[in-house]
């Protein structure tokens, strides 16, 4: 099992999220959002230091993402949610944990399958994938989507690896029927993943053909695939 701490990075609200990680399946653990009072720059940083390291200590996660510095209405925003970032990534490093960093469009691409997404399909999503009773607060919904969005890296990384043969294949087509495919789905208006087998997705999408559409198109791929087998719905 991986734990896994996703950060949504601010200089007043930072949003953080936790999930397990196991056999190809995510487990929500915790969410909530750091919320920084008026102050000086200085001072507020280091309060997101201070509890991005508390977080760290209270739920031992193994490995940290966290959304990179996107393009701001302005130049000093920029800067100051960089600062954010920068203090929540040195408390993960100080915290002996390994840090990736994700583009927002990557985030929202591997979540809700389009990297325009607005902050209610990712709120949607999140809720419909980790099977909350709730859709969480937008920061925190934020921070585990980049958490799940790292997930899904990790599972293609070692996938295109080669890592077991047959074995990582059988896992992979886990996570590809119960997560890609189903995003898919959704978009086109189709949501329905009890109605595709496992052994359907791993028969058809093993070996190079399932590396070339995690890697080349994620969901578009699965969607292109899943109208051609219209009869499977």
């Amino acid at each position: 099992m991986t734990r896994i701490l996703g950060i949504d990075p601010g200089s007043r609200k930072t949003g953080y999220g936790i999930i397990d990680v196991e056999r190809g399946k995510a487990r929500y653990v915790a969410s909530g959002v750091i919320r920084i009072p008026e102050g000086p720059l200085p001072e507020r940083l280091k309060l997101i230091f201070d509890a991005v390291c508390q977080i760290a200590q209270q739920y031992q996660p193994a490995q940290m993402a966290i959304e990179n510095v996107f393009m701001s209405k302005s130049a000093g925003s920029a800067l100051k949610l960089g600062q954010a970032r920068g203090a929540a990534i040195v408390a993960g490093t100080n915290s002996g944990l390994e840090v990736a960093e994700y583009e927002a469009r990557k985030v929202k691409q591997a979540v809700v399958g389009n990297g325009g997404a607005d902050k209610l399909q990712v709120q949607h999503m999140v809720k419909t994938l980790l099977s909350l009773p709730a859709a969480p607060q937008e920061d925190a919904a934020d921070a585990l989507a980049v958490a799940l969005c790292h997930m899904h890296t990790e599972q293609t990384l070692a996938f295109t690896a080669g890592d077991g043969g047959r074995a990582v294949a059988s896992v992979a087509g886990v996570s590809v029927c119960e997560w890609l495919l189903p995003l898919s789905l959704f978009r086109w208006g189709r949501y329905n993943k009890f109605g595709i087998t496992h052994d359907w997705t791993i028969e058809r999408l093993s070996g190079r053909s399932a590396a070339a559409a995690a890697i080349g198109g994620c969901a578009g791929s699965w969607l292109r695939s899943a109208r051609s087998h219209d009869h499977y719905l």
